[in-house]
């Protein structure tokens, strides 16, 4: 029998709603664990942690991968992640599984800085006893319109790319899992009335695996727990609509703009442009429950380009424009 899907991710205020069909498209890439231990010791360091492996097993791994990235560059073979030799193949660093019959004369010799790596973790297997789907929905941009009748909030889709409301999504996975970065971008008209706000999300699946570190004789060395990414590739997920329960809209944060009306009649209206730019990437932590125990879904979203939103605002008030409160995510409401 499958597992049910543990959800979780959206805040309190997202989870009641009426579902929008939208029309929005993604493309999904997955980083290996090499590719990402390359990058960032740390992490790999981290990743060795919750196998189960010791501290002096995670400390020799961040060793080893800051040994082959000082190599690596000092051989002219990659600098700042882009390969810069023919020999350098990241490609042929895959699979849970590394032992030395992988390996060949003519694909790795003693001045190849990344098969130490690799050789760095020959010998030892990942076997997964369980696996667990759970699915995070993570909150991208809010669209509110005020509350007084005849205002109205709009994102015009465009047939200009370098405007289209779009966002690049990495989730982190864990013990030596890699990565999985999603871009996806809307292409629907976004309208919200009077009172209203729509959400614009993201659902992506992962799987929760507890696992075993097993030595090449079959002996445990370890067990832990890590988070695979996979099946964001094989899903692709696209963002979704939510017309938000109007009784839990998102709290105003800071304050970016005021549009001036309390001198004109309530019977006229005006329309404004703004200008929408993230501040900076949002860092992703989203906490679930998986077979009772607590598990961390971590990653990063950075929206691909500015968007220009529309509103429509009746006279007879002044209107105060914020961004969302902290933690929150993107987007824009009324204070």
């Amino acid at each position: 029998m499958t597992a049910p899907i543990i959800t979780g991710g959206l805040p309190a205020w997202a989870e009641k709603g009426t579902e929008l069909p939208i029309q929005a498209q993604s493309s999904v890439t997955v980083r290996s664990w090499q590719d990402c231990a390359i990058d960032d010791a740390a992490r790999f360091a981290a990743d060795l942690q919750a196998l189960g492996l010791s501290q002096d097993e995670a400390d020799g791994g961040a060793k080893a991968v800051r040994s082959v990235t000082g190599d690596a560059v000092q051989d002219g073979q990659f600098a700042t992640g882009d390969p810069g030799g023919d020999s350098y193949s990241r490609d042929n660093f895959r699979g849970d599984y590394l032992s030395d019959d992988d390996y060949t004369e003519g694909d790795y010799t003693d001045d190849n800085a990344l098969a130490r790596l690799s050789n760095w973790f020959a010998g030892r297997k990942i076997v997964v006893d369980s696996r667990q789907p759970a699915q995070v929905c993570l909150p991208l941009f809010v669209l509110s319109a005020y509350s007084a009748p005849g205002c109205v909030s709009t994102y015009q889709t465009t047939t200009d790319r370098s405007r289209k409301l779009g966002w690049d999504v990495t989730v982190f996975g864990t013990g030596l899992s890699g990565e999985a970065t999603v871009s996806s971008s809307v292409t629907s008209t976004l309208t919200a009335d009077a009172g209203q706000a729509v959400l614009i999300f993201l659902p992506i699946t992962v799987a929760v695996e507890q696992v075993r570190v097993v030595a090449k004789d079959g002996t445990t060395i370890s067990s832990g727990q890590r988070i695979d990414v996979s099946p964001a590739q094989q899903e692709h997920p696209v963002p979704g609509g939510r017309l938000l329960d109007a009784s839990a809209l998102p709290a105003p944060g800071a304050f970016v703009q005021t549009y001036p009306l309390a001198s004109y009649a309530s019977a006229s209206s005006a329309e404004y442009q703004y200008v929408y730019t993230q501040e900076k990437a949002a860092s992703l932590q989203i906490g679930l429950k998986v077979s009772g125990a607590d598990v961390s879904v971590t990653g990063s979203v950075s929206m691909s380009t500015s968007v220009t939103l529309g509103f429509k605002l009746v006279g007879g008030r002044d209107y105060r424009l914020c961004r969302l409160a902290d933690g929150g995510g993107d987007g824009l409401v009324w204070g």
